[in-house]
């Protein structure tokens, strides 16, 4: 992970509040996450945290999880580059990922 070692406050945290090092690329590959594991992803994805990249790559995620990552997608604004190489997703999973991809202002690459 690229992470600064040195916290540092946001705006939106109490006088004198410190935040530790944020992960900004996660490598996930190969852990067989499957759909269950790629849904509790989307949950934080959702949330909007500086992650930069995703590599879900090889991991058994069907159309339930490859969804959800998808409509992620929406709210999130920090992603650049999310990796799904290897997974078994059909045609709903397709159509997720097109239609966020569209609407993604960050999301420069999909593979």
């Amino acid at each position: 992970a690229n992470a600064s070692t040195e916290g540092t406050p946001c705006a939106t945290d109490p006088p004198g509040a410190v935040r530790g090092p944020s992960v900004q690329r996660l490598k996930l590959g190969g852990n067989r996450l499957g759909s269950e594991g790629a849904v509790l992803l989307a949950r934080g994805l959702a949330q909007n945290p500086p992650l930069l990249q995703l590599k879900v790559n090889r991991n058994a995620i069907g159309d339930d999880g490859v969804v959800a990552l998808a409509q992620a997608l929406h709210s999130n604004s920090t992603l650049t580059s999310l990796s799904l190489e290897g997974n078994s997703f059909g045609e709903p999973g397709v159509a997720a990922l097109s239609s966020s991809v569209a609407l993604s202002s960050t999301l420069a690459v999909l593979q």
